[in-house]
């Protein structure tokens, strides 16, 4: 399902190369069709349609959009039968799924940075209260090593969430 759209500058899109092929339309009439809906639409339009570019099997670079869902739905409104009724359902699946991995990752990303900063912070009071009273110094020996463990998997944690996110 995630082959049908990806992620573009943060925003799930599908090409118009991808639509016309999906839907079985000349891609230069699916151009057509997206650039009147920008014309039309104004600041939607432009807001949910990117002019891109892709390698066709010529190895020729050709012109193509990038589309939101909102611009996918906009375009698709407009094909009409059984196979195309088939695609929206598709797509729109497509959409919510990788939408809801976006979101599931940006949570579990925002968790372990809270989780991190807990971290230090407990790790800088009971750091400071070593210092504070000398006698505690032994004691700060004791839980130091359990502090920096605890700190350093969660930077690693971290590491991969956005080295995750960048290989999106």
């Amino acid at each position: 399902m995630n082959d049908l759209v990806s992620v573009s500058d943060g925003k799930v899109v599908v090409t118009s190369k991808q639509v016309a092929d999906a839907f079985g339309k000349i891609h230069r009439h699916v151009l057509d069709s997206i650039r009147k809906e920008i014309k039309t639409a104004g600041e939607f339009g432009e807001a949910n349609f990117r002019q891109s570019s892709y390698v066709s099997e010529q190895n020729k670079t050709l012109p193509c959009y990038e589309m939101t869902r909102d611009g996918f739905s906009l375009l698709a409104m407009g094909f009409n039968g059984v196979d195309a009724q088939q695609w929206k359902i598709k797509y729109i699946t497509a959409f919510n799924a990788m939408e809801s991995e976006i979101l599931s990752n940006h949570t579990k990303e925002i968790s372990t940075m809270d989780e991190l900063s807990k971290a230090y912070l407990l790790m800088e009071s009971d750091k400071e209260k070593a210092s504070v009273f000398g006698s505690g110094l032994n004691e700060w020996k004791q839980i130091r090593k359990e502090h920096m463990e605890r700190v350093n998997k969660l930077q690693e944690d971290v590491q991969m969430l956005l080295n995750f996110k960048d290989a999106k």
